[in-house]
């Protein structure tokens, strides 16, 4: 059996209690994966190269080598689609169970190879976790993928305004 498969079957009865309430779940493909040769970023204590170093500007027009991996596009989709195909056939049985895939936004379709940077700037922190940067891509992405008339807002949230946090509930007619 897949290692995923024990997620997806706790997946359906998730759905299936959420769909009563109207809510919908929201579940994302898999992120690209990079692999570190040994001592390229991570040298134990750190990164080699700190973020600041692996981010384009005016007077560091090129990246240094070692601050960019590459992981080819075709050989990524070949191989997450398993799990695709099962998140998939999923969907079509729990129409409250979207599946967002990150790919087009981290790495479009016309990349050969997906990169730890994106448009310049490090969107990957490591291996396989998004910097601030990757995170922000990813959200607006993920933004247009939902339909947000369907999201529940919530009755609170918390401003950070004149140095210190106040409490804004929202009305409901």
């Amino acid at each position: 059996l897949p290692i995923w498969s024990l997620w997806l079957a706790q997946l359906a009865p998730l759905a299936d209690e959420l769909k009563p309430r109207g809510v919908k779940l929201l579940v994302m493909l898999p992120l690209p994966s990079f692999s570190m040769p040994p001592g390229q970023w991570w040298n134990g204590s750190g990164f080699r190269y700190p973020p600041e170093v692996c981010s384009q500007q005016w007077f560091r027009p090129n990246l240094p080598e070692a601050c960019s991996l590459s992981v080819d596009r075709q050989a990524m989709l070949r191989q997450r689609q398993p799990l695709e195909r099962d998140l998939l056939a999923l969907q079509r049985q729990h129409p409250n169970l979207l599946v967002y895939d990150p790919l087009p936004v981290l790495c479009p379709a016309d990349q050969e190879r997906c990169s730890t940077h994106l448009r310049g700037e490090r969107a990957f922190g490591d291996e396989n976790h998004l910097s601030v940067h990757g995170s922000r891509h990813l959200h607006s992405g993920a933004e247009t993928h939902v339909d947000h008339s369907t999201i529940a807002q919530p009755p609170c949230r918390f401003r950070f305004t004149r140095g210190r946090y106040r409490r804004e509930c929202c009305r409901h007619a």
